[in-house]
């Protein structure tokens, strides 16, 4: 599995190697503040504590200063009541630019500098504000290239959340995109194949593609989950778009590799007749993703949590494996 140590915050404030212990997760979005903790045993992660609260609906590069002293308000009730200080956190996906690219080169130890040399060309953040991580999704041994996922954000978002978090009372340790968390959570490390996942939130949904475990590219939506019964034919003309992008890309690459899934996830996903809709649209195989896929025994460790809230806290479960 991934390390804690390939997040976004760990390469732009290193912190001790102690605090990377901490299993709690924090995501502030659409109005509502997600948290989950988990234990390890057996070698695996447990479900211990979870829950959701109200939170002002905030977006970071439009806060006034009313709207910070209100959220700092609610973060501080949060860490006295759950008492916790060191945190995991979620980066909304809108925040965030996912691409997949390949460099000439297989070396582990030349792979950054390769990748951090094409940045400018893919993203519109400035290399000198740009804080990236790359997942490695294959390698051509005979060719000598690497192909690999690279998220970026900008140190100026990571920043404003870490400014937010800390005011509140939180020492945030790491930050993960909501893409990348979902992915280690859905996903086994050695998953082969790819999938299109789709999954609905409050106030923003999200459609990523994953391959071989790793989302490679991710598209945040302006789909709510209150408006899903009115929204299904949207929702159908996101995917289709994301399907002919991804083709176009397949065919630049020479890929022959379809998608073989579309995976859905948020606690809307599980509206009577969604699934079929979507299978029927696309004639693709579709089905309600786990988050527990890397996690131990939920169905007896957390009874109060059923599959359809479970949907909602995939990003805080994954962005913790």
């Amino acid at each position: 599995m991934n390390s804690p140590v390939k997040k976004f915050l760990a390469r732009a404030f290193p912190v001790p190697e102690s605090l990377l212990l901490a299993n709690v997760s924090v995501s502030i979005s659409d109005g509502r503040l997600s948290f989950f903790e988990l234990k390890r045993k057996s070698g695996k992660m447990q479900p211990k504590n979870f829950g959701m609260m109200p939170f002002p609906d905030i977006r970071l590069q439009n806060m006034n200063q009313n709207q910070k002293t209100e959220a700092v308000s609610v973060l501080f009730a949060f860490t006295k009541t759950q008492k916790y200080y060191y945190v995991h956190g979620i980066i909304h996906e809108g925040d965030a630019y996912i691409f997949r690219t390949t460099v000439p080169t297989i070396e582990t130890n030349e792979i950054r500098q390769a990748v951090e040399s094409i940045l400018e060309e893919n993203v519109p953040i400035p290399p000198i504000e740009a804080i990236f991580e790359y997942d490695v999704v294959s390698i051509d041994i005979v060719r000598g290239e690497t192909t690999v996922a690279v998220s970026v954000v900008s140190e100026k978002i990571i920043s404003a959340y870490t400014d937010l978090l800390v005011s509140g009372g939180l020492s945030p340790i790491s930050f993960e995109t909501e893409s990348r968390s979902l992915s280690r959570a859905l996903f086994y490390p050695d998953t082969i194949g790819i999938f299109l996942v789709l999954t609905i939130m409050e106030n923003h949904s999200v459609i990523f593609i994953v391959e071989n475990g790793i989302a490679v590219f991710s598209s945040s939506i302006d789909i709510r989950s209150k408006d899903i019964n009115k929204t299904f034919s949207t929702i159908r003309d996101e995917i289709e778009k994301v399907l002919v992008f991804w083709k176009t890309q397949e065919k630049k690459i020479k890929n022959n590799i379809s998608i073989s899934r579309i995976m859905l996830v948020g606690s809307d996903s599980l509206i009577p007749g969604f699934v079929r809709y979507i299978s029927i649209c696309f004639k693709i195989p579709v089905s309600v993703g786990s988050v527990w896929t890397n996690v131990l025994s939920p169905e007896e460790n957390v009874p109060k949590l059923s599959q359809r809230d479970s949907l909602n806290y995939g990003p805080c479960i994954g962005s913790l494996i």
